[in-house]
């Protein structure tokens, strides 16, 4: 948590191995990953990390479906399987009737499922989450953080930023960061 222009953004770019710190280094699975070439760490992302980003950013010209499916898609493997994932993933977030349906077609709310989906879709055992509740109604959003508490119940990792104060309780710790500074860690 921490207020806008405080670095939350910049540091799940950081943790999600998109950037390279200015300094010093990062761990990922006792290996410092900023010792790596951009080549590895794409695939270890690739494998490794799943996002959900502050804006959904689906491919209007693919069905819900199909974004779910697109990180597989960008790697050349999709298999029956990973239909029956890419559906069962819509079902956990609410949008099992909506498969065939464009992207567009779907409120803000529901793009923000499906890019959950989509960051669910390699079975990563890191969840990075950038306002993940954003744009979805409190009804919603408490069940998107259910699916977050249950992902890491099952063993995930999941860091997630918000500006939602009341999203807390479900954390097991919460970090404050304030210009680009690690203010205050606390366990809830």
């Amino acid at each position: 948590m921490g207020p806008s222009g405080s670095g939350k953004s910049t540091l799940l770019s950081i943790v999600g191995l998109l950037s390279q710190p200015s300094e010093g280094a990062v761990f990922f699975d006792g290996q410092d990953v900023t010792q790596l070439r951009e080549r590895e760490r794409t695939q270890l992302r690739a494998e490794r990390v799943g996002f959900v980003f502050q804006f959904p950013s689906l491919v209007n010209t693919l069905n819900v479906r199909e974004n779910v499916l697109l990180p597989k898609m960008l790697r050349g493997r999709i298999t029956k399987s990973d239909r029956t994932r890419a559906d069962s993933l819509l079902a956990q977030v609410g949008l099992a009737d909506r498969g065939e349906d464009r992207s567009y077609t779907l409120s803000g709310g529901e793009q923000r499922r499906v890019a959950l989906a989509r960051a669910l879709i390699g079975d990563p055992p890191l969840v990075l989450a950038d306002e993940p509740t954003g744009a979805l109604d409190e009804t919603t959003a408490e069940e998107m953080m259910g699916l977050f508490s249950r992902l890491q119940t099952a063993g995930k990792t999941v860091v997630m930023v918000t500006h939602d104060r009341s999203l807390t309780r479900f954390a097991n710790r919460t970090v404050k960061i304030q210009s680009g500074v690690i203010d205050r860690c606390s366990t809830n």
